[in-house]
């Protein structure tokens, strides 16, 4: 009996044990398990963050070669714009020169004479020497002599205040020219520490990216795939206004052909009545008034399309002096084409427009009158608007809001809609800009002014 007892004592302590046991399992699971959530999530944020830095790294990169390029043409102009001050300079110091020995001349001429002239009356006044005269001939001469030396003196000091006034002004002019050369210079060295300064950013972006270099795999082939889909949505669309326009083409021109066949059968069958009955004058000239309308309407339509001939004309025409399309200050951030970094190899960019990067303004504007012909939104782009021009067509990407609509008219300046921010460039406003003739990409910066 006590060793029953014993017994079922010694398996409920194993039953209580294992019970125990169970439960602390659980709950170690349990916790291993948020634990690793947690850092599955901790480590997804990490990545994420990291992959957001070095896309910014590299939008920074490109940002800054944007920059250096804009420096070193500044520079190069400022450069030039001191030479062209040296020359100009020089010239007016030479000029100086000159003057400087023309009155220093005339005025050494004019004090030898006056000084001539005092020895010649023997130290009398002008009026003594002409009453000193011993007759009334001699009289008249000194009397002439004197009135003619009167002019020539005041000639003589007219002139030499003349020049002397040219002379000061030269000097004046000298002095600005100086004035503004310093300011040149200085601010070409600010410009020249400017540049120094981005260079070395530049150097230390470049250092880090290396590092980084399957992440900017990664990145330029999302951004690359964002390109690419943009470039299809486009062809697309462009694809389908051409198509719905040569149907339209087909349908007027059979329509036209149909009209003729009608306006031929009326004239055959007006000139049959007529033979037949002279009383139908009135209902051929009604016919004819018929016939006057189709021609019209013909016209009208020649007018139609001669007004988008006239777009494409006038479009091209404007190469190299369409105006920018953001308003404020604004830089070329991405360029149009395909393009290798020069120290980065495994950065290759090919881009179908521009990207313009607007430092001050938000404004996306048109670059010249036309109709929008499509309103869409694509991933990576927020709102792209397209505007047709005749056969050339503008893109406006990367829009938070717009303030067109499909089929309005737009002129040349008005707002499209304001431009999205970009995250991966400092939270810039950064537009894609985009130039086609149909299909065909133009290299937008050799159209902009």
């Amino acid at each position: 009996m006590m060793a029953r007892r014993i017994v079922f004592l010694v398996m409920v302590c194993v039953a209580f044990l294992v019970s125990g046991q169970s439960k602390v399992s659980k709950a170690a699971v349990e916790r291993q398990r948020r634990e690793a959530a947690s850092a599955l999530k901790q480590s997804s944020a990490r990545l994420e963050s990291n992959r957001k830095a070095t896309a910014q790294r590299l939008s920074q990169l490109a940002s800054l070669a944007a920059e250096i390029e804009e420096l070193d043409r500044e520079i190069t102009l400022t450069e030039k714009e001191i030479q062209k001050m040296d020359t100009a300079i020089s010239c007016v110091e030479d000029t100086i020169v000159q003057l400087d020995a023309k009155v220093a001349d005339m005025s050494a001429k004019y004090a030898k004479a006056l000084r001539v002239t005092r020895r010649s009356r023997g130290g009398m006044s002008e009026l003594e020497f002409i009453f000193a005269s011993e007759e009334f001939g001699q009289m008249w001469r000194r009397y002439r002599n004197m009135r003619q030396f009167s002019k020539w003196r005041a000639n003589r000091a007219d002139e030499i205040g003349k020049a002397k006034a040219v002379l000061e002004q030269r000097k004046s002019e000298l002095n600005r020219m100086k004035t503004l050369r310093v300011a040149r210079a200085n601010a070409l060295e600010i410009d020249r520490a400017k540049l120094k300064e981005k260079h070395r950013d530049n150097d230390q972006l470049l250092v880090q990216l290396r590092k980084e270099q399957r992440q900017i795999k990664s990145i330029i082939s999302e951004k690359q795939r964002e390109i690419d889909n943009l470039n299809r949505q486009l062809e697309k669309i462009i694809a389908e206004e051409l198509a719905k326009a040569e149907a339209e083409a087909a349908r007027k021109k059979k329509q036209e052909k149909q009209k003729s066949k009608d306006t031929a059968a009326e004239g055959k069958e007006e000139k049959d009545e007529a033979v037949a009955d002279a009383d139908n004058k009135k209902t051929g000239d009604e016919r004819v008034d018929v016939v006057t309308v189709v021609k019209s309407d013909a016209k009208g339509e020649a007018t139609t399309s001669r007004s988008s001939a006239q777009l494409s004309s006038g479009f091209k025409s404007s190469r190299g002096k369409l105006p920018w399309p953001v308003d404020g200050k604004r830089r070329v951030v991405r360029k149009f084409g395909r393009h290798k970094h020069p120290s980065l190899p495994m950065v290759v960019t090919d881009n179908p427009g521009i990207d313009i990067g607007i430092t001050s303004g938000r404004w996306a504007t048109a670059v010249y009158e036309g109709v929008v012909s499509a309103v869409f939104r694509q991933p990576g782009y927020n709102n792209i608007v397209m505007v047709r021009h005749g056969d050339y067509i503008t893109v406006y990407a990367n829009l938070e809001s717009i303030s067109v609509g499909k089929g309005t008219r737009v002129g040349a300046g008005q707002p499209i809609g304001v431009v999205a921010f970009d995250e991966d460039n400092d939270g810039m406003r950064v537009l894609h800009f985009e130039i086609r003739r149909e299909k065909e990409k133009e290299n937008p910066e050799v159209w902009l002014k």
